[in-house]
Order: C-alpha cells, then sequence, then structure tokens
C-alpha cells in the first residue's frame, strides 16, 4: 500500500525538479531580452540628445500617429517617396516621444521638420549626416540583439532583415549627403 502511494509521490517529485530546472532558463533569457531592449532604447536616446537642437524647426508640421500608421509612410507622405529613410529627422523633432520607430501609438503627436530647410542650411546638414551614422549604429545594435534562435523564426528573420537594411539605407543617405 505504502508503494502505491509513494510511486505518484516520488513522479511529481521528479516533475517538480524538472520544471522548475527549466523556467531559470527561459527567465535568465528573458531578462537578457528585456536589458537588450532597454540598453538600445537608451542608446535611441542619447544620439537624439546629441542632436536634438542641431535641427531647424521653423515651418514644421504636426502630425496626429493613427492606428496602422508606422514611421516610413507618414515620412515618405511629408518627404516624398524616395526620402523614407529620412524617418530619423521626425523622431529626433519630435523630442523623446519616439524612441524605436517600432513603437508608434496612436495619438501620438509628431513633429514634421521642413527638409529642404534642414538639408539647404549646410551647418545642419552635416549634422544630420552625423545624426544618421549614429543611428544606424543603434540599428546594428538591434540587429546584434536578435538571437540565432529569433532569426530562425518568420518574424525574427523578417525583423533581422529589416534592421539591418534599414541600417544599410541610413548609412548610404548620411554618405550622400
Amino acid at each position: 500500500m505504502k508503494r502505491v502511494f509513494l510511486v505518484p509521490i516520488i513522479l511529481l517529485m521528479i516533475f517538480s525538479v524538472l520544471s522548475c530546472a527549466s523556467k531559470p532558463e527561459t527567465v535568465q533569457k528573458d531578462a537578457q531580452k528585456e536589458s537588450q531592449e532597454e540598453d538600445i532604447s537608451i542608446a535611441f536616446k542619447k544620439v537624439y540628445n546629441m542632436y536634438r537642437s542641431d535641427i531647424i524647426l521653423d515651418d514644421a508640421q504636426t502630425y496626429t500617429v493613427v492606428k496602422g500608421d508606422f514611421l516610413a509612410a507618414i515620412t515618405r507622405k511629408y518627404y516624398g517617396n524616395g526620402n523614407g529613410y529620412f524617418f530619423p529627422l521626425i523622431m529626433l523633432a519630435s523630442g523623446e516621444k519616439i524612441l524605436d520607430p517600432e513603437l508608434l501609438e496612436p495619438g501620438m503627436k509628431l513633429t514634421i521638420p521642413d527638409l529642404d530647410k534642414n538639408l539647404g542650411n549646410p551647418t545642419t546638414r552635416k549634422k544630420i549626416k552625423s545624426f544618421l551614422r549614429d543611428i544606424s549604429d543603434v540599428y546594428e545594435q538591434k540587429t546584434r540583439a536578435i538571437t540565432d534562435e529569433e532569426k530562425e523564426t518568420p518574424r525574427g528573420k523578417i525583423r533581422y532583415n529589416e534592421d539591418n537594411r534599414t541600417r544599410e539605407r541610413l548609412i548610404e543617405l548620411s554618405n550622400s549627403l
């Protein structure tokens, strides 16, 4: 009779030990991911703070984000189809409302600086060139934060490719200024 009770208790203990043993790894991965995301937010903030006072906001427009918006599309709407990768300029002008272009929320009010006015000023143009280069470095950090395991998932693969492509386009755009 004791064996009948003892076997389920032993099985329950083994199951408990095994399930607890796998949780710390998951918790550790989650904590590491959260730390990387925080580091990326800090990197974005640091770059924005370095350049925020360097752009011209005269004649800037305001745009309110609606559900389904994404920053590159808003940028193309205001700056033209070939200029979608100037989205960091809108992020810069909008203060700390957007630290990451993937984190747009309906109702956010964005400041859209006059692109021609900013690029027409030699000093501001030079600052934008450096700013875009520095933002591309943050995108490099974002791509490194995507684990090999995540890259195997469809969403992770897309995110990795998009972030890498964005980084490359920002470098090209910076070099063209």
